[in-house]
């Protein structure tokens, strides 16, 4: 599964916001685990999850 990742920071409320497109088309069950996975990697570095939004 081929990925790009984008870091944003939003000016007005200076959070934060990633973004992972996914250049094929996965099952859900590859979405899952490669959100749980860069959850628990954020979560790692001490970054709190605000929320998840998927887009299809």
């Amino acid at each position: 599964m081929s990925t790009s990742v984008g870091l944003w920071r939003d000016v007005d409320s200076q959070g934060w916001r990633l973004d992972i497109d996914v250049l094929a088309e996965p099952s859900d069950s590859d979405v899952r685990d490669l959100l749980a996975a860069v959850r628990a990697e954020v979560e790692a570095a001490g970054v709190q999850v605000a929320s998840i939004e998927s887009r299809r």
